[in-house]
């Protein structure tokens, strides 16, 4: 039995013992009480139907299938109970939870000390455009230390597409490993409400979840399980939402702003609709950086430098500055989209694919376009994972001589491979 329903037993077995000594006592049972948590909050989750492989989500124009596409695994448990039959009711055989925001931010104002903690970034955006100097209109910022100092967000805010009643909120999606020795396919998507101080925004008590996948696979179609979460936004951000600003005592319209999409290289290509960090152009900031293959291989690499004796067609082009190249293009993105939208066949898609790292329309691009950052602006960089795991993975097998390398390279020239045997043991000491 899970910790849920270990929790919901002992709450009964405790009633229940009350109960048989204040028989009169009006004790909520364990549904009632949920029932009355979710009044009292005004936070509840939404329930969809999903395989019970985990390969998609039966919302949006799934929303009507009785098997899945990918697996064929029939969607409602076979054959039904004698009380289901009789109402005529199907059983799912697995469902997932979606939280929409609006309420969880809501709940944020809902305090007085919750309502002062939410207007740090427009407390913090004023004080930023206060420092414009009156005559250049140059912005003078000394320390970089959050978001707000982008260039981005505060011409945003100079044009007006994000006001202080706004909500700016960040999206993230990943999978999780909820055992320690044992592999979990649990996907995870959360909110981070980016107007609280950054000392606060990502503690745990602050982050709002916003959807499960329990498993027990990676899902084939994440858009699916997206799909609520990004419904219920879009429409907030159509018709706004309104709050109670209990530091204020003001009730007011708010809007949601879908600042930034984050997520691992992996996870990320459900989210921007790119062909990701293997293909020709596999910049995830969507720059004009062209990737080179190995000969006969269809994996890219963003090598900088041309390879000595390189010849491959397409890769060849030479040395790349990287400091002219970091400039991700909107409009290019758009042309491009179009291109592979276009395409004729399933070859000339293919061809296109390729040419244009575009795999597919980003599953943001129904969000209204004034509350965000745009394709490719909303999906930042991934520095985390570069600097605290991919770069020193790498470092460490080539100066250990373990790196994975093709069968004819020869180990034994890499003179970089310097902390083997007892050099490394003595290093370790």
């Amino acid at each position: 039995m899970g910790a849920g329903g270990e929790s919901e037993r002992i709450y009964n077995d405790t009633r229940s013992s009350i109960l048989e000594r204040h028989p009169n006592d009006p004790i909520l049972s364990f549904h009632k009480v949920k029932q009355k948590i979710e009044e009292l909050i005004g936070i509840t989750s939404i329930i969809h139907d999903m395989c019970v492989n985990s390969c998609l989500a039966y919302t949006g124009p799934f929303s009507e299938l009785l098997t899945c596409p990918y697996c064929n695994e029939p969607r409602y448990k076979v054959p039904p109970s004698e009380s289901h039959r009789r109402k005529n009711v199907h059983v799912p055989r697995q469902q997932f939870h979606t939280i929409p925001v609006g309420p969880q931010i809501q709940a944020q104002w809902r305090s007085p000390a919750g309502a002062r903690e939410a207007k740090y970034r427009s407390r913090r955006t004023e004080e930023l455009l206060s420092s414009v100097h009156p005559e250049s209109g140059d912005l003078k910022i000394d320390i970089y230390d959050d978001f707000l100092q982008g260039f981005d967000y505060l011409q945003a805010v100079a044009n007006g597409d994000i006001t202080s009643d706004d909500t700016v909120i960040l999206f993230s999606f990943n999978g999780a490993q909820l055992y320690k020795n044992k592999q979990s396919d649990c996907w995870i998507g959360i909110w981070i409400l980016l107007d609280l101080h950054p000392d606060a925004r990502y503690k745990k008590i602050k982050i709002c979840p916003a959807f499960f996948i329990p498993g027990p696979n990676n899902p084939q179609n994440a858009k699916s399980f997206h799909h609520p979460s990004l419904y219920h936004v879009s429409a907030l951000q159509k018709e706004g939402f309104r709050i109670w600003d209990a530091d204020s005592k003001r009730v007011f319209t708010s809007r949601p702003i879908t600042l930034l999409f984050t997520a691992d290289g992996v996870a990320l290509i459900d989210l921007n609709g790119l062909v990701g960090h293997k293909g020709a152009c596999g910049c995830r900031v969507y720059c004009d950086l062209s990737g080179r293959r190995k000969p006969n291989d269809h994996k890219y690499y963003p090598a900088l430098l041309l390879p000595d004796n390189y010849d491959v067609q397409g890769c060849d082009h030479p040395d790349v500055d990287v400091a002219q190249y970091l400039k991700p293009s909107a409009s290019k993105y758009a042309r491009n989209l179009a291109y592979v939208l276009s395409a004729t066949s399933a070859t000339n898609y293919k061809d296109r694919r390729r040419d244009t790292g575009i795999s597919r329309p980003s599953v943001i691009s129904g969000l209204v376009p004034e509350c965000m950052l745009g394709i490719p602006g909303s999906f930042p960089l991934d520095l985390m994972h570069l600097t605290s795991l991919n770069i020193p993975d790498i470092l460490i097998g080539l100066w250990h001589g373990t790196l994975a390398c093709d069968s004819q390279d020869d180990k034994t020239t890499w003179d970089w491979a310097t902390l083997t045997g007892k050099t490394w043991e003595t290093h370790g000491k």
